[in-house]
């Protein structure tokens, strides 16, 4: 099957949406922990780091003294 030029430009515009889309959904969902004070968490060069509540990253698992601090652990 041979992909023409219009079909790759579509295709790329899709991709483009697509990615608008989730960028604008993760956006969404770190605010939302944010006002709930859930800690965001992300994986840079294989690491696990959270995010503390001045932005400030760490490894140290806030997300698991969080569960326990509520009685969710």
């Amino acid at each position: 099957m041979d992909i023409n030029d219009q079909q790759l430009l579509e295709l790329y515009k899709t991709g483009q949406e697509l990615t608008r889309i989730g960028n604008r959904a993760v956006h969404n969902a770190q605010e939302r922990n944010r006002q709930l004070g859930v800690p965001n968490s992300y994986t840079i060069n294989g690491i696990l780091y959270f995010e503390k509540p001045n932005g400030e990253l760490t490894t140290e698992n806030l997300l698991e003294k969080m569960m326990i601090e509520r009685g969710f652990l």
